[in-house]
């Protein structure tokens, strides 16, 4: 049982451990005592990952159902087990009932604006989380997730917007610098090339061997080069960057000891004057 203590204290995802650990030790799970319900929660949330673990799922739900037949902690796993067997009415069925009760509730909003995902309609997720965020604008899992389906819709512009909201809970994780850096690149422009250049810089400065974020400034910089430069910019500066950046890959393919045949390619899809 320690093992399943560490892990609800970690919230590591290893829903295949759980499961194995819950198969194995099942009389010991069910005389933990108060401790159980807790265990029974994590398992049947470890199950629905698994796509044989139905039998381990019932079993959870059951014995919650038991003990707690009103509670609407349990209803949530329940229509999680619907969502999980692609029943997505009978999920939004028990969310909706159970949203009459409080509507306000943040879990079941987001439950719901996951089985909309579910059934790929993408319109009504992207629709459910703007009013959620109307409400709980400080939730960002759900900044990230309305920022993925934006750029999922070529949206560009609105996924612009969530990723700035991303980056001011965040501002020390390179990977959503280099994710805005990539959106304005992607929407073009001499301005929003300039961006993207700073956006990229900005990435390496958090993480100096990121090799996404190299690609990233020297296609920005070789785009700009190509494009031709507005006056206000120092097309010697663009140009060191761009020539910069692709020594700098080259150094990190190496040091790294990729794939010899991947570093044999690497000069021929890079642009610039740097090291062949």
């Amino acid at each position: 049982m320690e093992e399943l203590r560490e892990l609800q204290r970690s919230h590591e995802r290893k829903s295949m451990r759980i499961v194995a650990i819950a198969r194995q030790n099942w009389s010991a799970v069910m005389g933990s005592g108060d401790e159980k319900w807790g265990f029974l929660e994590q398992i049947f949330t470890a199950s629905l990952d698994m796509p044989n673990a139905e039998d381990v799922r019932k079993r959870c739900l059951q014995a919650l159902e038991k003990r707690f037949p009103n509670s609407q902690r349990v209803q949530r796993l329940q229509a999680m087990g619907f969502e999980a067997d692609g029943q997505f009415q009978k999920a939004l069925d028990i969310y909706n009932e159970m949203l009459e009760a409080d509507p306000l509730n943040p879990a079941i909003l987001k439950r719901k604006i996951a089985v909309h995902i579910g059934k790929d309609d993408i319109p009504l997720a992207i629709t459910a989380l703007n009013k959620y965020l109307e409400l709980y604008s400080s939730d960002f899992e759900a900044w990230q997730q309305l920022t993925d389906l934006y750029i999922d819709t070529q949206d560009l512009q609105n996924a612009a917007f969530c990723l700035e909201e991303v980056m001011l809970s965040n501002p020390h994780n390179h990977v959503y610098y280099c994710t805005y850096a990539e959106v304005l690149f992607a929407r073009g422009g001499s301005e929003r090339m300039t961006q993207a250049r700073r956006y990229f810089a900005k990435a390496l400065e958090l993480n100096p061997t990121s090799a996404r974020a190299l690609y990233g400034l020297h296609l920005a910089s070789a785009r700009t080069m190509t494009k031709g430069s507005k006056a206000s910019e120092d097309v010697a500066t663009v140009a060191d960057l761009r020539d910069g950046s692709k020594e700098q890959l080259l150094a990190l393919y190496e040091e790294q000891g990729a794939n010899p045949t991947h570093q044999a390619l690497l000069p021929s899809v890079l642009v610039g004057s740097g090291k062949q």
